[in-house]
């Protein structure tokens, strides 16, 4: 891939993370370690002890989350949880 930055240009070698799907067509200013994850999977893999909350506590919190979302929903045309799964 090549960029043009007024009177040069720069040439970016195609490089495709690891783990997910993000690559350099995608993302021209993504970063990658040197086992080849891009810095998006490790800033995830960063944050997500501080923003998942697993066990008891875990469950009972979502269990609250659902019944709220319930009640918001209630005689509306549309309530809905979409659900995310995350591969290791």
């Amino acid at each position: 891939m090549t960029f043009n930055l007024g009177q040069s240009s720069v040439q970016i070698r195609y490089q495709r993370c690891n783990r997910c799907i993000m690559d350099t067509n995608a993302d021209p200013k993504i970063v990658f370690d040197e086992s080849g994850l891009c810095h998006h999977c490790v800033r995830y893999d960063n944050l997500i002890n501080t923003r998942v909350i697993n066990g008891l506590a875990g469950k009972q919190q979502l269990e609250n989350l659902i019944k709220k979302i319930k009640q918001a929903g209630r005689r509306r045309d549309y309530d809905c949880i979409i659900g995310i799964f995350r591969r290791c």
